[in-house]
């Protein structure tokens, strides 16, 4: 029932919404005289020089690459892209990423988005399934039973990303979507000396089949994407106003491995941007469901959000940077799960520097998300007993609690180069003591 209602109400908000907020998109967001019109090739090279709670300090380089032709459409870019090489310290991951979106590479304006990602973590965040229904102990209550603070809660895992997305328009605000993604896995107990002989949470899993054996070291698949979109938005990157709705089917037919990894999985999001006070000041919020409709999903995908646009590197969740902010990276993971957020966006010092248009964003927020599908539940409730807390008594596997809101708040700072690029500083807080209290990310990019 609960899956039904929330189901109901994301198709409620995509088919009704754009009526009831049709006063917000027939108003245009003013520009600024002030403003110079970009032209021709925008170079942003940047040092990668970033941190996240959940991965530790960032070191490398990007560069954000924007043409904007003869200027008539800015801050509307003809073209971008985006090359990254980094390093994370926390959980030893290199990075290497390559980005490019554009409307008019393509006949008709059908929109290109693409992308080619390495992610080799060697201490990658596994907490579990099912949110509150996996225990979860802090870094003190691990170290007093004897068990490692840094490595129980991780594994090893290489992922490589290529997608290839395309949008095409059904008049002037409704579109379609087909995309295809190829996903590979690679997953395995951690390597890094000292810590490659002590059990974890990973391991707990594999041995009582929670994760079957099929699964347990990663995989192929061609991820295919159809869907169909509504948006309304005055300026994709920091809108001011305006809806985007997407409704999206995705799965795999399971034609590289063959293990029976066939599934069908939907998706629907209803982004809003309400202006309060001309382009100063926006409430936006987003609604998100995702879940399963046929098949099994191996439990390493489970986590990913499908997106049209890669807002941040990483689009896994439910915890982290990306949708609930304070809350642990894949704290939240299940076959299906519905968040939502909730942020007031103040712009405000406007300014000119290196010949680029500046101004700052303020943005306090409020996250929220939870289970919806859980993931062999009833595999952690068999194997309850089979690895106690040694201090507690109680089960590393299964707490026993009911799955329930995973509910966070803080702020963030956006500083943004011709309305495109923005660099971002977050903090936020997790409500409920099962949790991480807060988490703090420096990066890129809005969530949403």
């Amino acid at each position: 029932m609960k899956n039904k209602i929330i189901t109901l109400l994301l198709v409620f908000a995509t088919v009704v919404s754009p009526l009831l907020a049709k006063k917000s998109q027939d108003t245009t967001a003013p520009k600024s005289k002030k403003d110079i019109i970009k032209k021709g090739w925008n170079f942003g090279p940047f040092p990668a020089v970033g941190y996240i709670s959940d991965l530790g300090f960032q070191v490398g380089a990007l560069c954000d690459i924007f043409y904007y032709g003869d200027g008539s459409k800015y801050p509307e870019y003809l073209h971008k892209m985006n090359v990254e090489v980094s390093f994370y310290t926390g959980a030893k991951t290199l990075v290497v990423h390559g980005f490019y979106d554009s409307k008019y590479l393509l006949p008709n304006n059908i929109r290109l988005t693409a992308a080619v990602t390495y992610l080799g973590d060697q201490m990658a965040d596994f907490y579990g399934f099912n949110g509150f229904a996996s225990p979860y102990l802090n870094k003190k209550e691990l170290k007093a039973d004897g068990l490692s603070e840094k490595s129980f809660y991780k594994i090893k895992r290489d992922m490589i990303r290529v997608f290839a997305d395309f949008q095409g328009k059904f008049g002037t605000h409704f579109g379609w979507v087909a995309g295809l993604t190829y996903w590979h896995y690679k997953i395995g107990e951690v390597t890094l000396k000292h810590y490659d002989t002590l059990a974890n949470l990973y391991d707990i899993y594999t041995q009582t089949g929670i994760i079957p054996d099929k699964d347990a070291h990663g995989g192929n698949h061609l991820e295919i994407k159809l869907g169909a979109t509504y948006d309304t938005r005055d300026h994709e990157p920091d809108p001011t106003r305006g809806l985007c709705a997407e409704l999206i089917l995705y799965g795999s037919p399971d034609v590289i491995d063959s293990r029976g990894n066939n599934y069908l999985n939907f998706q629907a999001t209803f982004r809003h941007y309400v202006p309060i006070y001309k382009d100063y000041l926006t409430l936006a919020y987003r609604l998100a469901y995702q879940g399963n409709i046929v098949g099994n999903i191996p439990f390493y995908l489970q986590q990913n959000i499908s997106t049209l646009y890669l807002k941040r590197l990483r689009n896994e969740g439910l915890g982290g940077n990306v949708s609930i902010r304070g809350v642990p990276l894949n704290r939240v993971v299940g076959k299906g799960y519905a968040w939502a957020n909730l942020e007031l966006r103040y712009r405000f010092v406007r300014f000119k520097f290196i010949k680029q248009n500046w101004y700052m964003v303020l943005n306090p927020f409020f996250d929220m998300g939870l289970v919806t599908q859980p993931y062999n539940l009833n595999e952690m409730k068999a194997a309850a007993n089979y690895e106690l807390n040694p201090t507690s008594g109680k089960s590393l596997i299964y707490s026993g609690d009911n799955e329930f809101l995973h509910l966070s708040a803080g702020v963030g700072l956006k500083l943004i180069m011709n309305k495109n690029f923005a660099l971002s500083a977050e903090w936020g807080i997790a409500f409920d003591k099962r949790e991480r209290n807060n988490g703090v990310s420096i990066g890129l990019n809005y969530i949403f």
